[in-house]
């Protein structure tokens, strides 16, 4: 019998893990393998919404600051984990590569950082797709997907939105900042500097709104966190379950989404549940997928960076769509993700091989596979 594979869906052995190996790790691929289907995602947004993304199962992935190039606010971009350790990691590394010359925090431009090494030791280096992503305020290159970068004839040909890259505010510095003759003016309240950063175990719904908010999530991207959840046994699930679809009388999660996480709308009472209520067991990614759905905005995007094939049980292509969810679950209000989520594109991306210069290198072909979902209008709602 061979050796039993890592418990990936384990917080304890993430935390081992990190802690053992804090250097910074990704995924399949590099961090910009995402940036066209980012960039993408990112133009589609609304121009009055400002973008907010969720990083999930960021771990120690360059994926984090590398996303810092996609929008104006390094506060537009909230990193989860449900990994305490990796969080830490990722909180200490963005402020050793985001400093001041004088070492007291992130400076006015984006592209100021320490030079200074920082590894697993204690010095961090500056990877080479993070300095080049992050080192104009214009965005990213344009091989690895334009934001609203002017090209060299001067002619920006890439729509941007309020929040993205690129976005021009009509709001003139001069009007709230103090002059000689107008000493009485406030000074703006200067934004986050930093992303943001929270453990959160995205398979426990208390978990996840004690620290995301409902509804206001216009991207979402990870790169193989569905494949280590994919790796846990099925989650036991008791109707009624607090999320459901929205019936047209009760106001939707979103609706609450300018309030702390915790506010949400109160349940409308409930009919006396039965003594004793069955239990049906489902997939993990059905039940991430139901609580995603909750964070995220209409037609948000969800970017998944993944070794499989057939990742997702609940879409349609899959052989295990029927079964995704037990009918009787549905039946008694559970939400159907497939409702919830469409699948906009699957895209295959082969691995680069290796091999001495001048050499054929015959191996395996590898593919890994982006999936980009779109999330439905269908509104989710607290029972």
């Amino acid at each position: 019998m061979g050796p039993s594979p890592p418990p990936f869906s384990s917080s304890e052995y993430w935390d081992t893990r990190f802690h053992s190996n804090p250097s910074a790790f990704d995924w399949l691929q590099p961090a910009s393998i995402l940036d066209p289907h980012i960039t993408a995602a990112l133009r589609d947004t609304s121009e009055a919404t400002t973008p907010n993304i969720l990083h999930i199962g960021c771990g120690t992935s360059l994926l984090s600051y590398h996303l810092r190039a996609h929008v104006d606010e390094p506060s537009q971009i909230h990193n989860v984990d449900f990994s305490k350790e990796a969080i830490d990691l990722g909180k200490r590394r963005e402020a050793e590569i985001f400093q001041e010359p004088n070492g007291e925090g992130e400076g006015n431009h984006e592209g100021q950082k320490s030079a200074e090494n920082v590894d697993s030791s204690g010095s961090t280096s500056v990877p080479d797709e993070v300095q080049n992503g992050i080192s104009s305020s214009n965005g990213i290159n344009e091989q690895n997907g334009t934001i609203g970068q002017n090209d060299t004839n001067g002619q920006n040909d890439t729509k941007t939105r309020k929040g993205s890259k690129g976005y021009n505010s009509t709001k003139s510095p001069n009007d709230t900042k103090p002059t000689p003759s107008n000493p009485s003016l406030a000074r703006p309240t200067p934004s986050p500097t930093h992303m943001r950063w929270t453990t959160v175990d995205l398979l426990s719904l208390p978990s996840l709104l004690s620290a995301c908010s409902p509804g206001s999530y216009t991207l979402i991207v990870e790169k193989s966190c569905s494949d280590a959840i994919a790796c846990a046994e099925d989650i036991p699930v008791s109707p009624p379950y607090p999320l459901s679809i929205r019936p047209a009388s009760v106001p939707s999660l979103s609706a609450s989404s300018s309030s702390p996480p915790a506010q949400l709308p109160p349940p409308p009472p409930s009919p006396p549940s039965a003594p004793s209520s069955p239990c049906y067991y489902i997939h993990p990614l059905t039940l991430l997928a139901v609580h995603l759905a909750a964070l995220a905005t209409p037609h948000a995007r969800w970017i998944c960076l993944s070794y499989s094939s057939a990742r997702f049980p609940f879409l349609p292509a899959s052989t295990d769509a029927e079964s995704a969810v037990p009918r009787e679950l549905l039946e008694q209000g559970f939400p159907d993700p497939a409702a919830l989520w469409r699948l906009e594109r699957r895209e295959a991306v082969e691995t680069a091989g290796e091999g001495e210069a001048g050499k054929e290198v015959h191996r395996p072909r590898v593919v890994h596979w982006v999936y980009v979902l779109e999330r439905s209008e269908v509104e989710v709602v607290r029972r």
